[in-house]
């Protein structure tokens, strides 16, 4: 493979998300150590940019800018043959990744994104596994706050059961705001975007995205081994749960499908785990606001005249300010149960969201980068635990961000 210019290029460097990836890479990756560049479809913001992260580091005034755009073919080809692994902030992803993805694959270039869209990632394993492992390609979707926490925390959590065990596991979501105004302003237009349209096309129903399903399932780079014995089912109801004492609702996220590919992934064949995810309400007041709303937002966007006007709730560009984003921070807590009845808790308390995906992602390129040798699968579609493993919650540890496991 002939030597790219670049370690690392951020796609989507002015966009909402893309920026606090650039800063964080600014802060804490200095070019002597890992070479990296910024890439956008203007020229003018990228330059803002470049101004603004320059400003605090001046040593970034010559910092590469590149363009592209995912309606121009040739323009990102030239942007992913300049880099060993591509950080894709470009959403929403089911309209623009997949370009991206094709451009990545063409040039040898691995690819890390914080998608949090499951039809899309039904749609990488489905459509590009293969080609992947052919190429000696990583594609590794969900590495944000849509799926890290819980992919790692659920990986964590088994490492402390018995092995070759079938488990039941439940993470369950506390946000110590709830729905206050400030967490309302600290959604980005990015992230309200992917929620309304993912809940938009899960109504669709349609037989290409039944088709899209079974493939992913029956692949056999993520084989189906989930049974559920009789008695042990998951309760994904919402509910009270006595186990941490809480009103619970389960999320319809991105999450459980991560989970359970990366369990399909590494697990020996036959071994089930029973997984659910929830969010925890910390007042059976909030569990009922908690409930309006996710009512509201279902049966809203079966109708596509109200799904639009949600998409306007946001303005185009919106981020919420760093004030506004200290509002919006999620802490996570995993339990799991064996079935030869061990059992263990592991905590994730969060630094806010945005910033937190910075560093989630920022840390699986670097892991593509700097530890390639040392991952157990080093090509193909993979989800972040099954890809980065334990390299990851090491250099997610020396980031300060760290699970804490105790045994029950």
């Amino acid at each position: 493979m002939a030597t790219k210019a670049f370690d690392v290029v951020i796609y989507g460097a002015t966009g909402f998300t893309g920026e606090l990836v650039a800063e964080y890479f600014a802060q804490n990756i200095p070019q002597s150590s890992t070479t990296w560049a910024l890439a956008a479809r203007s020229t003018a913001k990228l330059q803002q940019l470049v101004a603004k992260l320059s400003a605090k580091n001046p040593e970034l005034n010559n910092l590469t800018c590149l363009v592209a755009h995912t309606g121009d073919i040739d323009s990102l080809d030239g942007m992913c043959q300049q880099a060993r692994v591509l950080i894709n902030c470009v959403g929403p992803y089911r309209f623009h990744g997949e370009p991206v993805v094709r451009a990545c694959l063409n040039a040898g270039t691995d690819y890390v994104d914080v998608t949090g869209e499951p039809q899309y990632i039904r749609t990488l394993f489905a459509k590009y596994a293969d080609e992947a492992k052919e190429k000696n390609v990583l594609i590794v979707p969900c590495c944000g706050v849509d799926s890290i926490p819980a992919d790692l925390g659920v990986y964590v959590a088994k490492k402390h059961l018995t092995p070759d065990t079938p488990a039941t596991i439940n993470a369950y979501i506390d946000l110590p705001n709830g729905l206050s105004k400030g967490s309302w302003h600290g959604v980005s237009n990015g992230t309200w975007t992917t929620l309304i349209n993912g809940l938009a096309s899960s109504h669709s129903g349609t037989g290409a995205a039944k088709r899209e399903g079974k493939q992913t399932s029956a692949s056999s780079h993520a084989k189906s081994t989930y049974r559920t014995p009789k008695g042990q089912e998951v309760n994904r109801k919402p509910h009270y749960e006595k186990t941490i004492n809480k009103w619970v609702l389960p999320l319809a996220v991105a999450d459980p499908l991560i989970v359970k590919l990366t369990h399909d992934l590494t697990a020996k064949p036959g071994i089930s785990l029973r997984y659910g995810h929830f969010l925890q309400c910390n007042s059976f007041f909030s569990f009922l606001r908690m409930s309006v709303a996710f009512v509201f937002l279902f049966l809203a966007t079966r109708f596509s005249f109200l799904t639009s006007l949600l998409l306007k709730a946001k303005g185009d560009g919106y981020g919420p300010t760093k004030e506004e984003r200290q509002l919006d921070r999620t802490d996570l807590l995993v339990r799991g149960r064996d079935d030869a009845g061990k059992q263990v808790a592991v905590s994730f308390s969060s630094i806010e969201v945005y910033e937190l995906t910075a560093i989630l992602v920022a840390q699986c390129a670097l892991a593509a980068v700097k530890d390639r040798k040392r991952l157990r699968r080093q090509s193909g579609v993979l989800t972040p635990a099954a890809a980065f493993g334990d390299v990851l919650v090491e250099r997610l540890e020396q980031a300060g961000v760290a699970y804490h496991a105790v045994q029950l």
